[in-house]
């Protein structure tokens, strides 16, 4: 016999899900923008200046 009711199941899932979300779904690319455009560093124009000037 279970010793947890249907609802506790479904509970206990949400929250493994929730927690699954908010811990390994960390905004890497938003937070590298914020730095791109806070900090500006030297070597991302770099980068920039050498993918147009290929074209």
């Amino acid at each position: 016999m279970s010793r947890f009711s249907e609802s506790q199941i479904w509970l206990m899932a949400v929250g493994i899900i929730a927690l699954d979300l908010t811990v390994f779904m960390v905004p890497i690319v938003p937070a590298f923008a914020a730095y791109i455009l806070v900090v500006r560093p030297s070597w991302f124009k770099d980068f920039i200046d050498d993918v147009y000037e290929g074209s």
